[in-house]
């Protein structure tokens, strides 16, 4: 690890993009149940400190670390958190999604599968992985993926799916090759208010695009099948963005199937 003296030693600006660096190789250790060297920590917050930055980089990070006990680890993630993205905010360094820290939980209880989820011509990268992180939260078994949807393994759809690409089995297929006798809903305006739709246990939901939403093609296949779902709104936009959508969608699906949690 670089020392205090060769940090003072570099330009301003490479020294606190550095310090930056430290901060969230320190945090990700904490999280990870690791140890960190606090009178480390506690040096290079001191180089701040003396350095032309606001406060919160330096001086409060410092009087923070102060007052934190020995053993307060969430203290810890919280103080290199906040001080990384002061530094950040100071020199006005974008941050995608993709760049933030998020808890990982390893859960031990049994998977609960929903159904399987047909993506119809979803032309965002952004989206198509914000659906895969939400399809792996609440249980969905497989994605298809009709011609003409973005792939899942686009940069950035990789980037914003935080792994979960990797999670579920996905595929993709024409309409007319998905799996028969199985029920099938669509995510459209127009249907059955969300909180009164019968959803099956193990049916597909299909979505559709961000400009036209499910294809006339889709649209007679659930409408001949389990029917179309609808979220209610009262704004004047009268439209969600396609994942928030999705995810209130997948949500609503999985506590009609289990009640309890």
């Amino acid at each position: 690890m670089i020392s205090p003296s060769k940090l003072k030693s570099l330009p301003k600006k490479t020294r606190h993009r550095k310090i930056a660096l430290i901060l969230q190789g320190m945090e990700e250790e904490l999280r990870r149940d690791g140890e960190i060297n606090q009178d480390y920590l506690h040096q290079i917050l001191l180089v701040l400190s003396r350095d032309d930055l606001p406060a919160e980089p330096g001086s409060a990070a410092l009087s923070c670390l102060g007052s934190l006990s020995r053993g307060d680890r969430e203290g810890l993630v919280w103080l290199c958190n906040r001080c990384r993205h002061a530094i950040l905010s100071f020199y006005d360094i974008p941050q995608g999604d993709w760049d933030f820290l998020y808890p990982v939980q390893n859960r031990q209880d049994p998977r609960i599968e929903l159904g399987s989820l047909y993506l119809d011509e979803i032309r965002s990268p952004f989206n198509v992985g914000s659906i895969f992180r939400t399809a792996e939260a609440f249980g969905i078994s497989r994605i298809y993926l009709s011609p003409g949807t973005a792939s899942p393994e686009h940069p950035r759809a990789l980037r914003t799916s935080m792994g979960c690409i990797e999670r579920i089995p996905w595929e993709f297929k024409n309409l007319d090759e998905l799996p028969c006798g199985i029920p099938v809903f669509a995510l459209e305006t127009g249907g059955t208010g969300i909180s009164l739709f019968s959803f099956p246990p193990k049916g597909m939901a299909v979505i559709g695009n961000e400009e036209l939403g499910i294809s006339p093609e889709a649209r007679k296949i659930a409408s001949a099948s389990s029917g179309i779902v609808s979220i209610p709104q009262t704004g004047t936009k009268g439209s969600l963005n396609l994942s928030v959508a999705f995810g209130i969608l997948a949500y609503s699906w999985f506590r009609s199937l289990n009640p309890v949690l």
